[in-house]
C-alpha cells in the first residue's frame, strides 16, 4: 500500500473538507469537514459503504451545510479515478438554502 493520499477542498471563507484515502485499492477514503482548524464532522467512505448522510445542521462560520446532505464515493478502477462528491443545501448568512453540489476530493487508482 502506498503513501496515504490527502485532498483539501475549501468552503468559504472559514472551510475545509479534508479526503485522506487509504487502503491497496485506493478504495477508502476518511472525510473530515471543518471549520478553521475545529473538526465539525467526519465520516469514513469504503466500498461496501459508498454514501453517508448528515445528521445535524454543520455551522462553518457564515455557512450552514443543512442536516441531510450527502457524501458519496467513487471507487477508482482502470477507467475512472476515484472522487467524492458533495450533495447538499447550503445556507449562507441571511440568504435562503441553494443547492449546493460539488467534487471535494479526486484521485487516480495508480498512486
Amino acid at each position: 500500500m502506498g503513501n496515504p493520499i490527502v485532498k483539501s477542498y475549501t468552503l468559504g471563507n472559514e472551510g475545509k473538507i479534508v479526503t485522506t484515502v487509504t487502503g491497496d485499492d485506493r478504495d477508502v477514503a476518511s472525510i473530515a469537514i471543518f471549520k478553521v482548524n475545529t473538526q465539525v464532522y467526519t465520516t469514513t467512505l469504503n466500498a461496501l459503504q459508498l454514501d453517508a448522510t448528515t445528521k445535524h445542521d454543520l455551522i462553518i462560520g457564515s455557512l450552514t451545510i443543512l442536516k441531510g446532505a450527502t457524501l458519496s464515493l467513487t471507487v477508482p478502477s482502470n477507467f475512472q479515478p476515484g472522487s467524492v462528491f458533495l450533495n447538499c443545501m447550503l445556507k449562507s448568512g441571511d440568504n435562503d438554502p441553494a443547492p449546493f453540489s460539488a467534487m471535494v476530493a479526486q484521485w487516480p487508482l495508480s498512486s
